[in-house]
């Protein structure tokens, strides 16, 4: 598995060759309580027209379940393949390689994170 970064070099954790499908209809963890900061991260996504923001407890919550909160936005559309990216630095996440990982095992902790939706 590898994670790209901007200069296009590569670590060995999330391959980033594979394309991927939208995620199938899951329900999403719940949210935290608005006033748990502690392990949350505030995830902003945008792209391809849609755009929306959501809290996850990055200790427990899966990029598998970022990946259902992006689909979700198509509100009942039809969902094109993606893969989620950072922007600084770069990072992309496909579903296939890190769906099942924490949010805190792929670096993506506490705080705020945006991440961009690109078609695959």
């Amino acid at each position: 598995r590898r994670l790209a970064d901007s200069a296009g070099e590569a670590s060995p954790s999330v391959p980033t060759n594979a394309v991927i499908a939208a995620p199938s209809a899951r329900p999403l963890p719940p949210e935290p309580p608005a006033d748990q900061r502690e392990g949350v991260c505030a995830v902003q996504i945008r792209g391809d027209g849609v755009a929306g923001r959501r809290r996850f407890v990055a200790s427990s919550s899966t990029m598998g379940d970022v990946f259902a909160f992006a689909s979700s936005l198509f509100a009942g559309g039809e969902v094109p393949p993606f893969r989620l990216v950072t922007r600084f630095p770069r990072k992309v996440f496909e579903l296939t390689n890190c769906g099942d990982k924490t949010m805190e095992e792929l670096g993506v902790g506490a705080g705020q994170e945006a991440f961009m939706m690109e078609r695959t």
